[in-house]
């Protein structure tokens, strides 16, 4: 699964990340 976000193409795993990193 990839997800366009904020003009970047992020993979499930890094959305995870940065949904941890900002809280």
């Amino acid at each position: 699964v990839v997800i366009f976000r904020d003009g970047t193409y992020l993979t499930l795993q890094e959305v995870f990340e940065s949904l941890d990193l900002t809280g």
